[in-house]
């Protein structure tokens, strides 16, 4: 038996040339009894090996790649192979993907994994595999990261640094319309025993890579999230997390934390610019951002355009602030309604959703009915913020320039082959 791991790329305009591990389908290939050999390919970087002799190919993909999933898996299908499905697609949607593949894995796949390959060995897999609760995440596989490419940049990146994605825990509080992880992953926080986290920071020390963070409201779930960045810093290990900038830094004793433990980017929602703010406001937005970019944070903020209390205005509006705020690499998107949201059912019972062809679901298309615009008007609206605020600047030069202190020392680190504890702040 031999297994093809992929995860599946999709069409998205504007993209930074960098890549994030996607960590969920490394820790089921980890799963994987030694014995079976595995091959993996993350799409978004890679080709995918169509002439793969693996007997089982297993693909995960968000939304925005489920019409490609669905092709790659008919292919393969056509040459004999076995198709899983699993990630967070095939959790919103087991039915339709069930059309697609084999055997679909809704929600996570570990603990459930050697069950299926024991019950495919012997001629009996099941269509669907599913966790009665939300599993512990005690005892996680160890992340394979032998089969991933190391390069952080593939732009004007001599360095072989490259991202290491850790997740401290699964699920989240909030319930934000727009986001599916309380569905996926959970209403609740879900931690990991702090020894697992502390071996995992443990076998990246060396690399030189960067920490990349995937727990989706690191803030949200404090009190754990510094009980292990305390124990980060003795591993000099810098990281990027997914925070809400202004809400990291309106909270002076975790920043100073996050600071010493590695903090060097940012990458998370910022409001756009409806108008409605008073001049203070503004004011305290553009020092929120700028406390963090004057302790060396790169802060990519992300402007979700087109909510229902978005006009026409917002676009130029939200442009003055990122150029007022000495913004770097700011990302504008197409506010989106994915399945499984609130916000997808909230606009699905207000007749307004226009499309549900997936691969539209990226960000970069108006695929519901906006609230005070057209949906031409505001797909042009966003790639209006883009046309200008890059007009002169190359995007993805602006970001390596960002981190390229941090990574040129990351590379020394590495080649030192030690750590030492960190005392200084970014």
């Amino acid at each position: 038996m031999k297994i093809y791991f992929i995860w599946v790329g999709w069409e998205k305009l504007y993209k930074l040339n960098y890549n994030i591990p996607p960590l969920g389908i490394l820790r089921v290939a980890g799963e994987t009894p030694p014995a079976i050999p595995v091959s993996f390919t993350d799409e978004t970087v890679s080709p995918i090996d169509f002439d793969s002799d693996a007997d089982i190919v297993a693909l995960s993909f968000l939304t925005p790649a489920a019409a490609r999933a669905y092709d790659v898996a008919g292919r393969f299908r056509q040459l004999g192979k076995y198709v899983v499905f699993g990630g967070t697609h095939a959790t919103i949607m087991p039915q339709q993907c069930s059309e697609h593949a084999d055997t679909v894995f809704v929600g996570e796949a570990e603990k459930l994994w050697t069950r299926f390959l024991s019950d495919f060995s012997q001629g009996t897999p099941q269509k669907t595999y599913r966790h009665e609760q939300y599993p512990t995440l005690e005892n996680l596989a160890p992340v394979p990261r032998h089969l991933l490419r190391k390069h952080i940049y593939p732009y004007e990146n001599p360095f072989p640094v490259g991202i290491e994605s850790v997740e401290l825990s699964r699920g989240c509080t909030s319930r934000c319309a727009y986001c599916t992880v309380p569905i996926t992953q959970g209403p609740q926080f879900r931690n990991r025993p702090l020894a697992d986290v502390v071996a995992e920071f443990e076998s990246t020390a060396h690399s030189g890579g960067i920490i990349f963070f995937t727990d989706n409201n690191l803030l949200g779930n404090k009190a754990f999230t510094r009980v292990a960045l305390e124990a980060l810093i003795p591993f000099e290990k810098d990281w990027i997390g997914l925070l809400a900038p202004e809400e990291t830094a309106s909270d002076p004793e975790t920043l100073d934390l996050m600071v010493r433990s590695g903090l060097c980017g940012i990458y998370g929602t910022v409001k756009a610019i409806t108008g409605r703010e008073t001049q203070q406001e503004l004011g305290a937005r553009r020092a929120s951002l700028k406390r963090l970019m004057d302790l060396g944070i790169v802060v990519i903020a992300t402007f979700a355009l087109g909510w229902d209390d978005h006009d026409e205005s917002v676009f130029d509006r939200t442009l003055e602030f990122c150029l007022q705020s000495g913004l770097q690499v700011p990302e504008f998107i197409i506010n989106t309604p994915f399945p499984g949201s609130r916000l997808f059912n909230k606009y699905t019972s207000e007749n307004r959703i226009l499309s549900q062809d997936w691969g539209k679901y990226n960000g970069n298309h108006a695929v519901f009915q906006p609230a005070r615009m057209t949906p031409e008007r505001l797909e042009a609206g966003y790639h209006h913020c883009y046309d200008v605020f890059y007009r002169e600047v190359d995007r993805d030069k602006a970001l390596f320039d960002g981190f390229r202190e941090r990574v040129m020392k990351a590379f020394i680190r590495a080649g030192r082959g030690k750590t030492g504890t960190r005392s200084g702040k970014a």
